[in-house]
């Protein structure tokens, strides 16, 4: 399955690093990241988890689409 993850407080390619860098370590694979949303592909996930890491990176999870 994959899902859009939309991220507040992205404005470099840095950014981008330090997110996929944060879903790697939480045992995500991230295939896509953009300023501002980034795209894994995972089969089941822990909602808390994700927010946590995306937080302790610096960044905001505003939501969460299907992007299949």
């Amino acid at each position: 399955m994959l899902i859009e993850l939309v991220i507040q407080g992205m404005s470099c390619e840095h950014c981008c690093h330090a997110i996929r860098k944060a879903l790697q370590e939480a045992g995500l694979e991230a295939k896509e990241v953009q300023i501002g949303r980034a795209v894994i592909e995972t089969k089941e996930y822990d909602l808390a988890k994700l927010k946590a890491a995306i937080a302790e990176a610096g960044y905001e999870l505003l939501s969460l689409n299907d992007a299949t």
